[in-house]
């Protein structure tokens, strides 16, 4: 029993590890929607923005989990 708890606690462990990866993500998400949905931005332009902002949100949550590990 107790590894079948251990495999569900890594099993969500893989989806809410990094909160604010996960808040970037959604801020870009919802900033981007609302500029596409608005007619402020072409929707091409957006997929594009929004592949670059979810982009930006990994690579700042990668360089801030490097930067905690000492070598």
């Amino acid at each position: 029993m107790s590894g079948l708890r251990a495999a569900i606690g890594q099993i969500i462990g893989l989806f809410v590890d990094d909160a604010g990866l996960a808040l970037l993500a959604i801020l870009a998400i919802a900033i981007m929607t609302g500029l596409v949905k608005g007619g402020f931005v072409a929707p091409l332009m957006g997929a594009i923005a929004l592949a670059l902002g979810c982009g930006l949100a990994l690579a700042t949550s990668l360089f801030r989990a490097a930067g905690g590990t000492k070598r």
